[in-house]
């Protein structure tokens, strides 16, 4: 149930959608279908402005509403039981096809790529899903150390625009044939078009056990706007010998989170969440929608004074213009 507390106190039912203005970008967070429990789509950007269209039900409602806003001051929307919405932009989570998986292999060093498939070693999701599919990296030239990574490296397209300072949740699956003493997930962004440059944020660094799989994640803020998204494993002055392998699947990149989800893609889902891909089979987007209820609460101030309206079918609209409270 949704649900507002006006400036004066009183809480009331509604049907909500949420609307923030970020200068030219409109950012619905939380949308109400006709029917079914709201969406939560879209996490607000910083402390902006924008306006709140309250579908109400009856008219004492709507009145009391609109009273409630005569006085300035603080208001909560909170959507209860809601759905949490998350959309992983790996379009090809599970290594599939060579472009677009690469490597970076250090200082001096040269690898080779193989996409392995029909796998019966790859790692073991949590619901005891074995993934078949991996990229694997040998040097054929060993590294003197430096920088390197092994992942998915962002394709050269837009696939909307999102505004600087937008959470950015990334993970990937990585086992290596070594230890490796500094070891971690970058999630990166891509600029948009036509410059499509990346720009990668590093999670914290811990040691990475030989031949064993294991997930590392991370959240950042992108510091730039972005068109796409990525994420790859990322070891820093690392050496690494002749015959060193890598091996990298699972891929996961989701802004507008400010957690980091568990892994999904159009095949898995985590527990509590449904999935599907959002194009073609291991070469789209996937979304993932949660089956239990969430909460969200936004605070905002009153910036003018709430609007009342009704349609033919006599359900009432209340328009709140509002900047949100710090």
């Amino acid at each position: 149930m949704t649900t507002i507390t006006t400036p004066n106190g009183q809480t009331h039912p509604v049907d909500l959608v949420l609307t923030l203005d970020v200068g030219r970008d409109s950012r619905t967070i939380i949308t109400q279908p006709p029917s079914g429990n709201p969406y939560i789509s879209r996490r607000p950007a910083t402390t902006k402005s924008g306006s709140a269209t309250l579908l109400v039900r009856d008219y004492a409602t709507a009145r009391a509403i609109v009273d409630g806003f005569a006085t300035a001051g603080p208001a909560t929307l909170a959507v209860r039981e809601g759905r949490e919405v998350h959309t992983n932009f790996v379009t090809d989570p599970r290594a599939m096809q060579a472009p677009p998986w690469t490597s970076v292999p250090g200082t001096g060093g040269v690898t080779s790529e193989l996409m392995v498939t029909g796998a019966s070693d790859g790692p073991v999701l949590p619901d005891g899903t074995m993934v078949t599919t991996y990229a694997r990296y040998t040097f054929t030239t060993a590294s003197t150390g430096g920088a390197s990574s092994f992942g998915y490296a962002i394709p050269g397209v837009d696939l909307g625009l999102w505004p600087t300072g937008t959470d950015l949740a990334g993970s990937i699956y990585v086992r290596t044939s070594i230890a490796v003493a500094s070891g971690r997930a970058n999630v990166a962004w891509q600029a948009p078009a036509p410059s499509f440059a990346d720009t990668g944020a590093n999670g914290a660094a811990s040691p990475t056990a030989p031949g064993v799989w294991q997930r590392v994640g991370h959240v950042a803020t992108t510091t730039s706007p972005a068109g796409n998204f990525g994420c790859r494993y990322f070891a820093t002055s690392q050496v690494w010998p002749l015959g060193a392998t890598v091996d990298v699947t699972c891929a996961l990149a989701v802004p507008d989170a400010a957690a980091l989800p568990g892994h999904f893609d159009g095949a898995y889902a985590p527990p509590g969440f449904t999935s599907s891909w959002d194009g073609a089979v291991n070469a789209s987007t996937s979304t993932a929608v949660s089956t239990g209820g969430v909460t969200e609460t936004l605070v905002f101030e009153l910036a003018g004074r709430a609007q009342l309206a009704s349609d033919r079918a006599r359900k009432w609209t209340v328009q709140v213009p509002f900047a949100l409270a710090s």
